[in-house]
């Protein structure tokens, strides 16, 4: 089905204006869809952002043809630390993290592809402007392409095709329902789940 509705938008962009440029909002929560071409893995989830405070919350709610139980993950990338946490076990795991944070957002060096029309104004169709981006880090070397909304850069649209860490990657994301304030002010706080437990038993040598 993802694969339908990328087709179809596809199929209706209408090129309409020049360079358009434009702040995106530095936190906001949506419905995110993500589709990995290699593994065909698609997962629909919840996510929160923060770009203040280099935090991102993502709770995943259903995948296909995934390897694993679906996820609730909250990555903190001042304190670099990330929480994931199996839905299914309800077990945490912390780790560390070196990653780098990057803003969802159009940034310096960012090159302007197009605007465009997909479906038909004023009440059934959305202008977006599009934007590209080169990234050669010792990390990761590849293309983005963002589409955001032309009059308020809300995010739509976020793809990669590159490699990272030597490995081939080329996925998507799509954005719904974006709301540019987070509903929930502790959505950023570490788990109960990720809590460590001072009053449990002490496993005997």
């Amino acid at each position: 089905m993802l694969k339908i509705l990328l087709l179809l938008s596809l199929s209706s962009v209408v090129v309409f204006a020049q360079e358009h440029h434009c702040a995106a909002p530095s936190y906001f929560e949506a419905t995110i869809l993500q589709y990995d071409h290699y593994t065909n893995y698609y997962r629909r989830g919840k996510i929160f952002y923060d770009a203040f405070r280099k935090r991102v919350r993502l709770i995943e709610k259903t995948s296909e043809m995934g390897t694993r139980p679906t996820v609730d993950m909250l990555l903190l990338f001042e304190e670099k630390k990330n929480y994931t946490i199996n839905m299914k076990t309800g077990k945490c795991h912390q780790s560390q993290t070196e990653s780098e944070f990057h803003r969802i957002g159009i940034e310096k060096g960012d090159h302007f592809a197009q605007d465009m029309t997909i479906g038909v104004l004023p009440h059934d169709g959305v202008e977006l402007s599009v934007w590209i981006r080169y990234e050669n880090t010792t990390s990761s070397q590849g293309m983005h392409i963002h589409e955001f909304t032309h009059d308020h850069c809300i995010p739509f649209y976020h793809s990669f095709e590159g490699s990272h860490d030597g490995h081939k990657v080329h996925y998507h994301s799509s954005y719904f329902n974006v709301v540019t304030q987070v509903s929930d002010p502790d959505i950023f706080m570490v788990p109960k789940e990720c809590y460590v437990r001072f009053d449990a038993p002490i496993p005997m040598p």
